[in-house]
C-alpha cells in the first residue's frame, strides 16, 4: 500500500499489552478497536492483508501531539458484519492475548455502534523524537 494511517489518542496500556503479547509470539495478530462509529474509509475501500500491510502511527491519550508507537495493519473488519463464529474466535483471542480489552465491543463512543476492528502486527514503541 502507498499510504500510512495515524490513530490519535490510544490508551498506552492497550498498546503495551499488544506489544508484550507479540514479543512472546512472533507474527501474532492483535486488534485495535477505535471508538469511531464511522468506518475508516481508506481501510474499508482497500483492506490491507498480511502480505500487503499499511503502516500505522499512533499517539497516546497522554501525549496526543507525539507519535509513540508504530505497527503494521494487516486487516480491517466492519464489526457490524462479523458473523457469530468469527466473533467467538475474536473474543477468545482477546481473552487470551489482550485481557484488558475483555471482548470485542460493539458499542463505541457516545453509545453509537462501533465499526472498526483493526488487525495489527509488529507493534513497537518508538523512542523520543
Amino acid at each position: 500500500m502507498d499510504y500510512a494511517l495515524y490513530l490519535n489518542g490510544v490508551y498506552e496500556d492497550v498498546l503495551e499489552e499488544i506489544r508484550k503479547s507479540q514479543s512472546k509470539e512472533s507474527g501474532l495478530i492483535c486488534y485495535l478497536q477505535p471508538y469511531a462509529s464511522d468506518a475508516i474509509v481508506k481501510l474499508a475501500e482497500s483492506s490491507p492483508t498480511f502480505s500487503s500491510t499499511i503502516t500505522l502511527y499512533i499517539s497516546l491519550t497522554t501525549s496526543l501531539p507525539f507519535i509513540s508507537y508504530r505497527a503494521e495493519i494487516c486487516g480491517w473488519e466492519d464489526k457490524s458484519k462479523i458473523k457469530s463464529q468469527r466473533l467467538e474466535f475474536l473474543n477468545s483471542h482477546i481473552q487470551k492475548y489482550q485481557t484488558n480489552e475483555k471482548e470485542i465491543y460493539m458499542i463505541g463512543g457516545q453509545g453509537k455502534p462501533a465499526v472498526n476492528l483493526i488487525s495489527v502486527i509488529n507493534i513497537e514503541r518508538l523512542g523520543n523524537v
